[in-house]
């Protein structure tokens, strides 16, 4: 399965993971579990990564301490992440 696309941009591609067997449970959880509310403030994130880059806001993304990975966070949704060269 190819990649899910969140967000595309200048600066940054922002694409769900894939599991082994084929499904993304992070796009499953954005489409199926998120209000539409939540779904605009994720993606406005999303967004914002695409263009500049980065968000300097460390209330909306930051490194999970301790781990490689990052997470989106708006109020109680987080979501996860990590930087992939050349995807």
């Amino acid at each position: 399965m190819q990649r899910p696309l969140a967000r595309g941009g200048p600066a940054r591609t922002v694409v769900y993971a894939v599991i082994a067997n084929g499904t993304s449970p992070g796009f499953s959880f954005y489409r199926d579990e998120l209000n539409d509310r939540e779904k605009a403030q994720m993606l406005r994130l999303f967004n914002k990564m695409g263009e500049q880059g980065r968000i300097a806001n460390q209330e909306q993304f930051k490194r999970i301490e301790g781990t490689e990975f990052f997470e989106f966070k708006n109020f109680q949704v987080r979501m996860p992440c990590y930087f992939c060269p050349g995807v």
